[in-house]
């Protein structure tokens, strides 16, 4: 009698894996940087960032180098690179800050004061700040790059918040 050994190929693997993480609601390193988020980056919501991770599961040997290399928004430990958490954040996060913005305050603004640097005291300036530009941060919502670029920009020509250490 001969057994039949049945191996799952690797696409049907990564399924398996991506259902596991939806339905545990995980959020693994490797869904986080490499080819995939870049793919979707400029886009929000769980189907796209679904998206994004299971492309990153398929192409694993590019997500290995990635992770190895440091490159396509890899650090070599697999976690977003420090010069895109601003970028990531804002995509990720967009209509939640964007309503904290609007408040003036709000935990995803200050998360955000946190990544560009500033000082807790500088808080509440950042926030003002980033008041007064809310129009333009909503005209480039689909562009996470250039609201962090605007915003940057902004902070560095401001007396208090040109101490923030993460924007240049």
């Amino acid at each position: 009698m001969t057994r039949t050994v049945t191996i799952l190929s690797p696409a049907v693997l990564a399924m398996l894996a991506m259902l596991a993480m939806l339905l545990t609601g995980a959020s693994p390193a490797w869904a986080k940087c490499g080819p995939g988020p870049l793919v979707t980056m400029d886009n929000k919501g769980i189907v796209l960032q679904s998206i994004g991770a299971t492309t990153n599961a398929i192409l694993l040997p590019t997500q290995t180098l990635a992770i190895t290399s440091g490159t396509s928004g890899c650090s070599n430990d697999g976690l977003v690179k420090e010069e895109y958490e601003q970028e990531l954040f804002v995509a990720v996060n967009f209509g939640r800050l964007s309503g904290d913005i609007a408040r003036g305050q709000g935990g995803y603004l200050d998360s955000l004061a946190e990544l560009m640097g500033c000082e807790r005291a500088a808080y509440p300036a950042f926030a003002a700040l980033a008041q007064t530009h809310l129009q333009d941060l909503l005209d480039l919502e689909a562009q996470p790059r250039a609201a962090v670029a605007h915003l940057r920009s902004a902070m560095t020509a401001h007396p208090v918040l040109g101490a923030c250490t993460r924007i240049s």
